[in-house]
């Protein structure tokens, strides 16, 4: 576990390297993500950036806009809670999901991750109850979804695996999560192009 949590932390060292970091601070006082003056950037953030919420600030954050971004990090340290707006959805790119503490409640809308993970370390993580998709372009075997810690609610959404490739290989997608893991329903699309149907392992993870 330690060795996992080791490679997960210089993965996503990398991952900020190529992208912009921008904090989650309030500064504005809305508590609102679509609000330019509650980030670091001075600006809400795009499809390059990687948000941050940690102990900058104990204020709450409403996603109240489409939002697009690389990744998104929730640490151990931020104490408030990130809620997706009902109607608005959430895309986050190659950086993917980590929570490691807080809460994170999700709306009614889609929640997209694509080329990322989603690794929960930590907190409470609500999904929606629309569809969690692990989508996106990937040509190599790896883990789409980590439930190592904390708290996962499927809230009666939708897992729905959809990668794209058109590789000729066989390619293995991995679940990771703990004994107590639910889901509510599960859906792995291979419409997308596949010379062959990849291969889906569920692992129970025993710290």
């Amino acid at each position: 576990m330690r060795h996992f949590t080791t490679l997960l932390a210089a993965g996503l060292l990398c991952t900020r390297l190529f992208a912009a970091t921008v904090t989650w601070t309030n500064a504005a006082g809305t508590g609102l993500w679509g609000t330019p003056g509650n980030w670091t950037s001075g600006a809400v953030p795009g499809a390059g950036d990687v948000v941050i919420f940690d102990n900058t600030t104990a204020a709450n954050c409403s996603v109240n806009v489409n939002a697009n971004v690389q990744g998104m990090v929730i640490m151990g340290t931020y104490g408030a809670t990130v809620t997706q707006q009902a109607g608005f959805t959430l895309t986050i790119g190659t950086g993917g999901f980590t929570q490691n503490g807080a809460t994170f409640i999700g709306g009614n809308s889609s929640m997209t991750i694509s080329n990322g993970p989603f690794t929960l370390n930590g907190g409470t993580f609500t999904s929606t109850s629309g569809s969690l998709t692990l989508g996106g372009a990937r040509t190599t075997s790896g883990t789409l979804f980590s439930h190592l810690g904390g708290t996962f609610n499927h809230n009666n959404g939708t897992l729905t695996i959809a990668p794209t490739c058109n590789l000729g290989s066989q390619l293995t997608y991995t679940l990771d999560v703990v004994p107590f893991t639910a889901f509510y329903n599960v859906t792995v699309n291979t419409a997308f192009g596949w010379v062959m149907l990849p291969f889906l392992a569920i692992h129970n993870v025993v710290a």
